[in-house]
């Protein structure tokens, strides 16, 4: 469990929408939330900063998620990263492909808030 600080995630995703949403659905008082727009952004930010939780996005510019995973787990092998993936990825193969790449999780698009604070909860121990 992580006491006595805010818990620290980094969402990492092409769809500003989606960076938004992570912002305003988590309380500041609890959370801070760091937005990369890339792969490339986000791994720049794992080498800044330590982060308890990792959202990363599948489909972006520059550097596609899988490709960002791998590289996030060889700066921090012990990162916990959440892939969020769009309905249209093949699901069962590609959830497990992403867990033998590091991922601890696979979210399928779209998908609902109280899943989202149960995974941050659940990976976390808050409450």
């Amino acid at each position: 469990m992580i006491e006595n600080s805010r818990i620290k995630i980094l969402v990492v995703d092409d769809e500003e929408g989606i960076r938004d949403l992570f912002q305003y659905m988590l309380d500041p008082e609890r959370f801070d939330v760091t937005t990369a727009n890339n792969g490339v952004e986000g791994i720049l930010a794992i080498k800044r900063e330590k982060y308890d939780l990792v959202f990363l996005d599948v489909h972006m510019p520059k550097m596609r998620g899988i490709e960002a995973l791998v590289e996030m787990r060889k700066i921090k092998s012990d990162i916990k990263v959440i892939i969020a993936s769009s309905c249209s990825d093949p699901g069962f193969m590609f959830e497990r492909h992403v867990k033998e790449k590091g991922a601890i999780e696979c979210i399928f698009k779209p998908w609902e808030v109280d899943c989202i604070m149960e995974i941050i909860e659940r990976e976390t121990g808050i409450k």
